[in-house]
């Protein structure tokens, strides 16, 4: 599965906005197991430190800068989603 968003975040009379673009890709391995990988990349105007990875300790970004942030692992689920299982992740590694 594949996915994408592109999000933009403005303030009204302030030259302060960010821009953020996100890619990721989900590939099932089993029928409960699924390898992914996201990558982002934002943008800060002006003032704004906003981080791409929701701020994370130690992750800001210098104001009025960019950031780039890549993601990857495993996802196992409870159940066997084809046979009607949840659809809930239970480990992130």
């Amino acid at each position: 599965m594949l996915g994408a968003q592109w999000l933009r975040l403005r303030f009204k009379g302030s030259a302060d906005g960010a821009t953020l673009r996100v890619a990721g890709a989900t590939y099932g391995l089993s029928r409960r197991t699924a390898a992914y990988a996201t990558v982002g990349q934002i943008n800060n105007r002006s003032a704004l430190p906003l981080s791409v990875s929701a701020g994370a300790g130690g992750s800001n970004p210098l104001a009025g800068s960019s950031q780039t942030g890549l993601a990857t692992g495993f996802a196992r689920r409870s159940e066997d989603l084809r046979a009607g299982g949840s659809a809930v992740d239970i480990a992130w590694f």
